[in-house]
């Protein structure tokens, strides 16, 4: 009986101290990625990072005037 106790303790002890991955390290894992396939030229990798309806656009300022 005691045994049984001291290996549930234990299992209770280890998972007590693993720790899930929280919303904030999934959205640094699609960071590092995005930055990664832009340094890499990865088009399909980089298309992997957004939304199937995510709508990327370009913005430029030229001449006082803001262009989208």
């Amino acid at each position: 009986m005691k045994k049984c106790v001291s290996v549930v303790a234990c299992l209770f002890l280890l998972t007590f101290n693993m720790k899930a991955q929280s919303g904030e390290d999934s959205v640094k894992a699609t960071i590092n990625k995005l930055f990664a396939a832009m340094k890499n030229g990865n088009s399909k990798a980089l298309v992997e990072c957004f939304a199937d309806s995510a709508i990327l656009q370009t913005v430029v300022e030229k001449n006082g005037n803001v262009y989208v």
